[in-house]
């Protein structure tokens, strides 16, 4: 997945915009220079990532879903994945699962 998209940048952005992303990762928070996933070019666009992130006491991935609708994109999913202990915080808004 390019780190030059649209829906990648709004992802990133969007995660760090989140105090709570920040304090989980502790700062300074950087992005792996790969991710993976896949984008669409349907009707709407849609796209799919999953962004490694490392910070100074945590590292996860960012688990991100958009669609690309009026030449904008817009996330549906952003969530913050860590592994050891196994949580998962929701990024737009909800509770942490």
């Amino acid at each position: 997945m390019a780190t030059t998209s649209g829906a990648y940048k709004l992802a990133v952005a969007t995660a760090h915009q989140n105090t709570q992303f920040t304090q989980t990762l502790g700062p300074p928070i950087k992005e792996a220079w790969f991710s993976e996933g896949k984008q669409v070019w349907s009707n709407p666009a849609t796209a799919e990532m999953l962004i490694p992130v490392r910070g100074q006491m945590r590292s996860g991935n960012l688990r991100a879903h958009a669609i690309k609708e009026a030449g904008q994109w817009r996330l549906t999913e952003l969530m913050l994945e860590l592994a050891s202990p196994d949580e998962r915080i929701d990024l737009l808004g909800k509770a942490p699962i």
